[in-house]
């Protein structure tokens, strides 16, 4: 979708919105705040990236994981630790 010639505002500092782009999504934040807005289909594309992650192989666990699993509800799709659904998430929303 293409960008607006005026740039984007947070709602609460009126500040020019960043883009940041990872995993092939471009997520807009406020330099201050931190705060993410998704245009129109961006939040669709993190819920894919998200599912196309949870497809992958497993990582070779570790003594230090000793978190929970998540039950995802679709069959086919592996359980995630806590670790991994945290360090996505973290990937795609350091915006630094």
């Amino acid at each position: 979708m293409p960008r607006s010639a005026t740039p984007l505002l947070c709602p609460l500092h009126r500040l020019p919105l960043l883009p940041s782009a990872k995993h092939g999504i471009e997520i807009d934040y406020c330099p201050h705040c931190y705060g993410a807005w998704f245009e129109r289909g961006e939040l669709d594309k993190v819920i894919e990236a998200y599912v196309d992650f949870s497809a992958r192989p497993p990582a070779r666990p570790t003594q230090d994981d000793r978190h929970e699993r998540y039950d995802l509800p679709r069959r086919g799709r592996r359980r995630l630790r806590a670790k991994e659904v945290a360090d996505f998430l973290e990937d795609l929303f350091d915006f630094d």
